[in-house]
């Protein structure tokens, strides 16, 4: 309807599937002229680092960074102008690039603060407009009702990455935890609904489950500590083999203990 497209955001996490998908569809339906905006001020370190911070990513896209290629599509979009970053709406470049009609994708989801404050107050006058919710941390409703009476229309499709009892059960069954500590609530259906034994958390490992405020012990009894040398000391160490595979050697230090963290220093002269 020749109108924009509003989307509040982290600035990290689901937008960078989001705007994967979406540029697919713009393609599909012959929208590939209309851009994207990402207006946040970590835009830039956001979309760089998500390229190459490849642990937390699907085993397909790991494998994309040590070819090397780009994991995520963005990078690409953003080369083909596409996809375009700024750290805010009130500096002078993205009023030199900002055209209509657009897709913007900025914060905060909570309507309370960043960009998007202006921008529902820019377009929410007009009903070509929408504004997307995908967030599922704030009630949308709750989240608008200081900007009405709103023209814009709203869609609420809250993207929720968290596990559901289902999922956490099946992980459960798979990795056979020794212990396991969760809210009191998981142990037991919701109070109105206490014919759901589905939703509840069942492991055949031994359950801790805690309340807030409530302090609970546990049988952890570890023989030894990880620790950390110090690369200076660690070079004057000499292992020696005591049978194949197996070396020893004796170590003189300062041992540094924080944040249940160990360090063995060098010693320093007095």
């Amino acid at each position: 309807m020749g109108g924009n497209v509003l989307v509040p955001c982290y600035s990290s996490g689901v937008i960078y599937d989001l705007f994967e998908c979406l540029a697919l569809h713009l393609e599909q339906s012959g929208h590939v002229s209309v851009p994207m905006y990402f207006v946040s001020p970590v835009a830039e370190h956001s979309l760089a680092y998500s390229n190459i911070l490849a642990e937390w990513l699907t085993s397909n896209k790991q494998s994309r960074v040590y070819i090397p290629e780009e994991p995520f599509p963005h990078a690409a979009l953003v080369r083909g102008g596409r996809l375009k970053h700024f750290s805010s709406i009130s500096i002078d470049s993205f009023n030199t690039e900002f055209k209509t009609p657009c897709i913007v994708f900025t914060g905060h989801p909570s309507l309370r603060f960043g960009d998007v404050v202006h921008l529902i107050e820019l377009w929410g006058t007009s009903p070509n407009n929408l504004i997307v919710f995908t967030e599922p941390d704030f009630p949308y409703m709750e989240a608008l009702a200081p900007y009405q009476p709103l023209a814009m229309r709203v869609v609420y499709c809250p993207i929720d990455t968290s596990l559901n009892f289902s999922q956490a059960n099946k992980l459960l069954r798979d990795l056979k935890p020794k212990n396991l500590i969760i809210p009191q609530s998981y142990t037991t259906p919701p109070p109105l609904l206490k014919h759901r034994t589905d939703l509840v958390i069942d492991c055949e490992s031994t359950v801790f489950s805690y309340k807030r405020n409530n302090v609970i012990k546990l049988p952890i009894k570890r023989c030894f500590e990880r620790i950390d040398i110090e690369s200076d000391l660690a070079s004057h160490l000499n292992p020696v083999e005591v049978r194949s595979g197996v070396s020893i050697a004796t170590v003189t230090g300062s041992l540094l203990a924080k944040d249940n963290k160990f360090k063995l220093q060098k010693l320093t002269k007095s």
